[in-house]
């Protein structure tokens, strides 16, 4: 049911705006939804857009980590069920328990408390339980 937005979508790219670009055959009068993944704030950055009822909040990535560091961060922690982007980023959400997951705030704290067997030992010992 998601559509993705395309900027220029007309062949010469001449024609100014937006399309929507289906995952599929949408039949007349059928509910599309702009699946973008991405927070007012970006989405306004980059497309001068905003929705009132984006589920999606604001997204802190740490620049610094590079792959090789997510690499060592990920094979020290494993059993931690935490992927690249959970160590990496911090999610904060709209209407929800909590601003940041519990989940969240375990995964990164590989990167942030220093020392990855810090956190693992935190996470072993059941701080984010």
């Amino acid at each position: 049911r998601c559509a993705a937005m395309a900027r220029n979508a007309a062949p010469t790219g001449r024609l100014p705006g937006w399309a929507l670009v289906a995952a599929k055959d949408m039949a007349v009068g059928e509910q599309v939804y702009i699946c973008t993944g991405l927070a007012n704030g970006r989405l306004l950055a980059m497309y001068g857009v905003a929705y009132p009822g984006n589920p999606n909040g604001a997204v802190l990535s740490q620049g610094r980590l590079d792959d090789s560091a997510l690499d060592t961060l990920l094979h020290e922690a494993q059993g931690a069920d935490c992927d690249r982007i959970m160590v990496r980023s911090l999610f904060l959400r709209k209407d929800a328990d909590a601003v940041i997951s519990i989940h969240n705030i375990k995964c990164s704290s590989l990167a942030w408390m220093g020392r990855v067997e810090i956190a693992t030992q935190a996470i072993q010992a059941g701080y984010f339980d």
